[in-house]
């Protein structure tokens, strides 16, 4: 599994940003959402382009929605 595209939730934390880690560095290009847009933040410093990190709550059906 090479240069994939994965999409996680709760990319800001724990698994997730476990899973964030690992993924890219084998090469995956990781999307991903969490509430906390300064830990996305951080996300986005550390891991920058072709990864992309989006402020979304997926118990909110009306923000999935959009």
């Amino acid at each position: 599994m090479s240069g994939r595209h994965i999409v996680i939730t709760g990319v800001s934390r724990g698994l997730g940003r476990a899973m964030t880690a690992g993924f890219a560095a084998r090469g995956h290009r990781v999307r991903g959402c969490a509430r906390d847009e300064a830990r996305l933040r951080d996300l986005r410093q550390r891991f920058g382009s072709p990864h992309d990190f989006a402020v979304l709550d997926v118990t909110d059906d009306a923000a999935v929605g959009r």
